[in-house]
Parts: C-alpha cells; sequence; structure tokens
C-alpha cells in the first residue's frame, strides 16, 4: 500500500502523540487514511492495532468533522461491538488533521472514566488544544512534501545535468559543492566524492576567489589545472541559477581545448553547409529525398554535372547525419598517387581505420585504380580490412561524388563492378540547376539580395532578359564567376540591370560567341590536344573557354 502523508513524517508522530499524552495525561491515537495507527501514546488502555472502518476513530476521517462522544454506551455502534463490555475506553475527543482543506488523518484522544471527566469539564480548551497539534502536524506534513519535491527536482537536474556535454559543477552561494555531473569527472578525471568540498578549495585560483567575492559571471576564462598527474587546459564560465530575487546558486563549465579544436576542425571541412542552406540550388522535392536518405547509414552516390554542387550536397548529408558530431574526411581521388594512395587509405594507421564512426566524402571515384575500388568494395561489405597481415575493423560512412555517368564506365571494364552495385544502391542524382526557371531564378535573385544587403544598395534589380541571359550561358560563366557579377552589380549598379550596361562594365564576357566561329578549327584543335593526352583542364585554359563549355563541345564534335 502506498505510504500516506501522515506516513511521510512518522518519526515525528509518535513524538507528537507522547507529547500530548504527558500534557494531558491520557491515551492518544493518530491515524491516517489507511486506517493505519502512525502515532500513539497509551498509559491507561491496551494498545490498538486495529481502526475499522464504523468505528468511532473512522468517523473523523469519514466525516471531515470533530467527534466528541461523552459517553460511548449512548452510542448505538458502540453497543453492537463484541469487545463493548471489555473495552475500557469511556469517552473520545477527536480532531481531523487537514492539508489544504484536504482530510489526511485523524488525532484523538481515548479517555478512561475518571480522564473524561476531568477533560470535559474544559472541553473548549481541549479540543482547541488538539486542533493546534493538529495544525502542528499538517505544517509539518507540508514542509515535508515540498523537501521531497525539492530532492525529487534535484534529482531531476542532476540527471540533466549528467547528459550534458559540458562537464559541469553545481555550488551553492558560498561556493560549496552540490552535484558534479560524469562529464567533469571524465574530463578532469575526479570521481563523485565531491560533494560538500569548496570550489575555493579545489580550485585555488585567483579567477574562482574574485567570482566569490564579485559573484560576477566568468565566461570563457582560460584555465590550466594538473593534479595527479591529469592536465586540464580549456576555458571556465559561469552562470547563476536564481532560487529566488536575492538567492542563487552557480553552475561552472569547463570545456577542455581539445573541445573547441574539434569543432574548428569539423566547421572547416564543411558541416556548416546545411540542407536549409542549400534551398537556393535544389527544390525543396530534391532536398526532403536526401534528407530522409541523410538520416540513415547509407552509402550514398551524388551524381550530377556540378562536382562542386556535388560536394556541397555531401557536406550538407553529413551535416544532418547521426554521425555528424565525429570527423568529416574530403579525399581528391587521383591515380597518380598510386602506391602513396593505398597508404593513405588503406595502412595500418590509414585514413579508413582513423575515420571509424566518421564520413568519407570520396570525389571522382572514377580516378582511383581499379585495384582499389575492389579494396574499397570489399570493405563496404564486411566493415574491415587487411593491414601488413593485421585484421582491422571500422565503421566508416561512405559519400562519393561523381560529374560522371558510371555505368558506360563499368560497360568498358573502367570501374569495378562490385563497388558500382554497392554505390547505386542509393544514388542521389539532379538535373543542371539552369533546366529549372523556378529554381535558377530563385538561385540568382537571392545571390543579389545577399550582396545587396552586403553593400547597402536597396536600388538595384536585375532585369528579365538579364536572368534570361545568366541562365542561357550559365554553363559558361560558372558559378564561382556568377557570384563575382551578383556581387560587382550590387557594387557597382543601381536600379534596372541591362544587358548593356553589363558588357559596358565588362561583367560579362562572349568568349563563346568568338570559340563558335572557329568551325573545324576548334574542332581538330581538341582532337589532337585529347591524343596527345592533354587534361580537358589544360585545353580548357589553352582555348580559353569554361571545363563545361568544353564538355559541351567534345561531345558535339564526337572527339572524346
Amino acid at each position: 500500500m502506498e505510504k500516506s502523508l501522515l506516513g511521510l513524517i512518522g518519526s515525528y508522530t509518535n513524538h507528537f502523540a507522547k507529547i500530548i499524552s504527558d500534557t494531558l495525561d491520557t491515551d492518544i491515537l493518530i491515524i491516517d487514511t489507511n486506517m493505519k495507527i502512525v502515532g500513539s501514546a497509551f498509559k491507561y488502555l491496551n494498545l490498538y492495532t486495529d481502526i475499522k472502518i464504523g468505528t468511532i476513530i473512522s468517523t473523523i476521517l469519514l466525516e471531515n468533522r470533530n467527534v466528541i462522544v461523552e459517553d460511548k454506551t449512548r452510542l448505538p455502534g458502540c453497543r453492537r461491538c463484541d469487545q463493548f463490555r471489555e473495552c475500557k475506553m469511556s469517552s473520545l475527543v477527536g480532531v481531523p488533521i487537514r492539508v489544504e482543506n484536504q482530510v489526511v488523518g485523524a488525532l484523538a484522544l481515548i479517555l478512561t472514566r475518571h480522564r473524561a471527566k476531568f477533560l470535559f469539564e474544559s472541553l473548549d480548551s481541549t479540543v482547541s488544544f488538539l486542533e493546534n497539534f493538529a495544525e502542528l502536524l499538517s505544517g509539518k506534513i507540508e514542509n515535508e512534501t515540498k523537501t521531497i519535491g525539492l530532492q525529487n527536482r534535484l534529482k531531476e537536474i542532476e540527471a540533466i545535468m549528467d547528459k550534458m556535454f559540458e562537464a559541469v559543477i553545481y555550488t551553492d552561494y558560498y561556493g560549496n559543492i552540490i552535484h558534479v555531473n560524469q562529464r567533469f569527472c571524465d574530463i578532469l578525471h575526479f570521481d563523485r566524492g565531491l560533494t560538500g568540498r569548496n570550489m575555493k578549495e579545489l580550485f585555488p585560483f585567483q579567477l574562482i576567489e574574485d567570482y566569490f567575492q564579485s559573484y560576477e559571471d566568468i565566461s570563457n576564462e582560460r584555465l590550466t589545472y594538473e593534479m595527479n598527474e591529469y592536465l586540464f587546459h580549456g576555458v571556465v564560465s559561469s552562470k547563476k541559477i536564481y532560487l529566488s530575487d536575492t538567492e542563487f546558486s552557480t553552475l561552472f563549465y569547463f570545456r577542455p581545448q581539445s573541445d573547441f579544436v574539434k569543432r574548428i576542425n569539423i566547421s572547416e571541412q564543411g558541416s556548416l553547409v546545411t540542407l536549409e542552406w542549400l534551398k537556393r540550388y535544389f527544390s525543396k522535392q530534391e532536398l526532403d529525398m536526401v534528407r530522409t536518405l541523410a538520416k540513415t547509414d547509407h552509402h550514398v552516390l551524388i551524381q550530377s554535372s556540378d562536382n562542386e554542387l556535388n560536394l556541397l550536397l555531401a557536406k550538407a548529408v553529413f551535416n544532418t547525419s547521426e554521425r555528424n558530431l565525429h570527423d568529416l574526411y574530403v579525399v581528391y581521388a587521383d591515380n597518380l598517387y598510386r602506391d602513396l594512395f593505398e597508404i593513405y587509405m588503406m595502412d595500418e594507421y590509414g585514413l579508413l581505420k582513423n575515420a571509424n564512426d566518421c564520413t568519407i566524402v570520396i570525389l571522382q571515384p572514377e580516378n582511383m585504380p581499379i585495384y582499389i575500388q575492389n579494396y574499397l568494395a570489399d570493405f563496404m561489405k564486411t566493415g574491415k580490412f587487411k593491414s601488413h597481415n593485421k585484421l582491422i575493423r571500422s565503421n566508416v560512412r561512405f559519400l562519393f561524388c561523381t560529374d560522371k555517368e558510371l555505368e558506360p564506365l563499368v560497360d568498358q571494364k573502367l570501374f569495378s563492378r562490385d563497388l558500382y552495385r554497392l554505390m547505386v544502391l542509393h544514388k542521389v542524382s539532379f538535373e543542371e540547376m539552369e533546366k529549372d526557371m523556378v529554381k535558377f531564378r530563385y538561385y540568382v535573385t537571392s545571390g543579389l539580395i545577399y550582396y545587396k544587403n552586403l553593400y547597402q544598395n536597396r536600388t538595384v534589380e536585375l532585369s528579365g532578359e538579364v536572368i534570361t541571359y545568366f541562365r542561357n550561358h550559365y554553363a559558361e560563366i560558372g558559378k564561382h564567376s556568377m557570384e563575382l557579377i551578383l556581387e560587382r552589380i550590387a557594387a557597382e549598379c543601381s536600379g534596372r540591370v541591362t544587358i548593356e550596361e553589363l558588357k559596358e562594365k565588362n561583367l560579362i564576357r562572349l568568349k563563346e560567341e568568338v570559340f563558335c566561329g572557329l568551325g573545324e578549327t576548334a574542332r581538330d584543335r581538341i582532337k589532337a590536344m585529347l591524343e596527345r593526352g592533354y587534361s580537358k583542364t589544360d585545353i580548357a585554359d589553352v582555348l580559353g573557354i569554361s571545363r563545361s563549355t568544353l564538355y559541351r563541345k567534345i561531345k558535339e564534335y564526337g572527339v572524346e
């Protein structure tokens, strides 16, 4: 049976009963709502152990009122009792014990005949005396329940602090430690036996001393602390927790330097790129599909003609995934590294081992030697690889980015069939942005708005012909040049911008028009340079055109 409210103060009820009994020289019973005796003191009568519904004292609880019985023989209920003749109780005076108008128990004087005569001569005083003691018990219950509530609340707070990433100490106003969380114990190599110790004793540093003099919050103050051969190097901060208008306790946060370094490294590798940020480049449907895939642990192939966008999308996938608190590694595949690439990826201390629980983005996997591709396929299947006759296990998620169609390469035996089968199980592909006028317009206008705010130029806007021109020539202009053009428009133009104005300011170049006039000469030059082994990047630089234009011309001329 659940403990009653009176049961919470069981150590006090017997004490109270004895005080009343000694003061009034009579027997006392205190019962709770479960009809259980929670306090008693007997001087004249036998100890009552069983209180039932229907008895005189139970009436106090059931009817929530004072009950005064001067002579039990006048009560039909008492006369029907089997123990009527043996019972030495002559009279009873009882009052309910209430907490916020709710009956929680009863306090009763059990009187013999000789004590009843004396107490009934001053009955009002007797009842008032009992009512005062009932109020004392009520107040004790309220204090106890508040204490239990505070204790439970503190346990909840401690549980929350134990889930915090920061190392935390919670102290009272004077710096006495109330709680330390598990992260603190792990980072500073303490056990939890710090409760009751003082912060100034534990950290005898001036900044802690100054805090408890001025109570001005500490904000990321550097702290180096060494104890028991362990070194803490990082920052400490504090926040006051107000318990009332004037009373407060303090939370101290400890962050090791390694946490900041890790966060910086993650930021530098692109974790700031989010799916929300990428809405300027992709449709909502595309991003919703990618978001669903990102939250799985599947390997993903991201394929489009724009490898820069592929990489941005891969970083957003990483940032949305459950692995986003681990490292992100970006690998630019290149078969020219040969044995160095194998060592970098699959050595005993290589990337695959170090990237356990992390994410690896591989750009242009078609450039990897096929034996490396096959090696990688085996690793993706089993989660383990061999190095120097050692079997190494590692849990890695791969995101592959390519601007090539890989299936024709597989058919030509220029790409691993095993790796391809694993990659295409979860594939993301999308069309060029300029093919969707709505998406392209949003991309251009959102970029211009950003630079307008940067240069505080509210008047400039793009004409429809300019947006159409950008869309038609986007492949030649490219993303980086487009950003520069939008920036210069915001910085140098005003009003509605036209094509002629952009030409006058030399913000658009028409290399494509010059190139198109080369005709067969251009075709022959491209073919000759490809046969000599020139890279496509080198050919584009020689001809003064973008790589996208070169790819389009190669396909048009059929010289690949």
